[in-house]
């Protein structure tokens, strides 16, 4: 046992060898006294602490010995950090606030498509194995043995295949993560239909060795890339088997992010009566699935652009701002005020334009691979004494996604949408 499992105790040596450290309290348990028990509960450990060792430590008793039961709670949360690059209950800004949650069985959100951070293809692997490990009671999580040899693995893998085999054919996964991230290399720089070569070569490959996860992010890339091309029927086509896929993994979230993205494909083709409807009804199924709204709303704020509405298009690139600042999203605070911004450019106000498009930079700036982003704000500021609003009117909803380097899966994050 070790008794404080967390990413801050995990090194890595050459050859990118991981090394648990921070061993003061396994060699303290045959004198364990209260200097260890200060250890178990310094800064930043109480998010790691299962409900029962919470329980005694907020009525101030002694706590018990650290046991498997403790040290896999806190494991599933290291591999928690690892998928998402987040902290365990990360919508809790402090540990006075997570502490309730965590002792009143709240699990952590899982995550979702838009995420920057997040591999999609580990969450659906490990998640089922994690909700065993953060089971409220003690008896009823596994042992680590038994996730190995068990695998508690989700439904990306075909009923044949082993959970430790699920790259049994590595080549392959390799290739198609490579064409993926060569397409959105060419999103980027706008070479639309180079960009569909490679997303459908990646999707192919997804296929075939059965990644349901990629599958659908590739599908929606496909889509989203067909926006510009105008061809909205393949694009509607591409969203819709994205779609089937995330109802087959149970990706609700997910879901309701393609009715965003068909209401984005309607508003491009100039549907806007039917693109309000559609993203009224998915802000209504995150409200009924407990969701955030999250970039939704700058999308809808757009529709408002259109129809000139200027105080509602404000009031939702604010309440965009307000979830950005509370969830620590840079990707969503910079879409947000970089929107706002544009809005400001059509009223002709361009002195708070320019100051939309600092912040919007600053944020920009603090995600890994946003050079486009930031040089595509940085030529606004240049550009905002004297451009003309005509110059975006247009204001596109297609050359504003996000997609974070992701050194592992090289996989995009469809940030707007969901």
């Amino acid at each position: 046992m070790h008794g404080d499992l967390k990413s801050a105790n995990i090194l890595i040596a050459n050859g990118f060898v991981a090394k648990i450290a921070d061993f003061g309290l396994s060699r303290g348990l045959r004198r364990y006294q209260a200097d260890q028990t200060m250890t178990i509960v310094g800064p930043g450990t109480l998010r790691w602490m299962p409900p029962e060792s919470l329980s005694r430590y907020t009525q101030g008793q002694e706590l018990e010995r650290p046991s498997s039961a403790t040290d896999i709670w806190a494991w599933g949360h290291l591999v928690y950090e690892t998928i998402t690059g987040k902290l365990p209950y990360y919508p809790y800004p402090t540990d006075f606030l997570a502490v309730p949650a965590i002792m009143g069985g709240e699990l952590n959100p899982r995550p979702t498509a838009d995420e920057p951070n997040a591999d999609m293809f580990l969450a659906a692997l490990f998640w089922p194995a994690l909700e065993r490990c953060w089971a409220f009671e003690p008896q009823k999580r596994p042992r680590i043995t038994e996730i190995i040899r068990a695998g508690f693995f989700g439904d990306v893998l075909s009923q044949n295949e082993s959970p430790l085999g699920l790259r049994e054919r590595p080549a392959d996964f390799g290739t198609a993560r490579r064409y993926k991230k060569q397409g959105e290399t060419a999103y980027r720089l706008e070479e639309f239909q180079e960009a569909l070569d490679f997303y459908h070569k990646a999707r192919e490959m997804f296929e075939r060795i059965n990644d349901l996860v990629r599958q659908a992010e590739c599908l929606r890339d496909l889509g989203w890339t067909n926006i510009p091309l105008r061809k909205y029927d393949d694009a509607r086509a591409d969203i819709m088997r994205a779609y089937d896929i995330l109802v087959k993994i149970g990706d609700i979230k997910g879901q309701l992010g393609t009715m965003q993205d068909l209401a984005i494909i309607e508003r491009a083709a100039g549907n806007s009566a039917l693109a309000r409807h559609l993203f009224e009804e998915a802000y209504i199924g995150c409200r009924d699935a407990g969701l955030g709204i999250r970039s939704g709303a700058i999308a809808t704020a757009l529709l408002d652009v259109d129809d000139e509405d200027w105080e509602s298009a404000h009031n939702r690139f604010d309440a965009a701002v307000d979830i950005a600042v509370r969830e620590g999203d840079q990707g969503l605070l910079g879409r947000s005020r970089e929107r706002k911004g544009d809005c400001y450019m059509r009223q002709s106000l361009r002195g708070e334009a320019r100051r939309c498009y600092d912040d919007a930079a600053r944020a920009y700036r603090k995600l890994p691979g946003q050079e486009y982003q930031v040089g595509r704000v940085e030529a606004k500021i240049q550009e905002c004494h004297r451009i003309r609003h005509e110059d975006i009117d247009a204001m596109p909803l297609w050359n504003y996604r996000i997609m974070d380097d992701d050194k592992d899966s090289g996989s995009a994050s469809n940030t707007i949408v969901n």
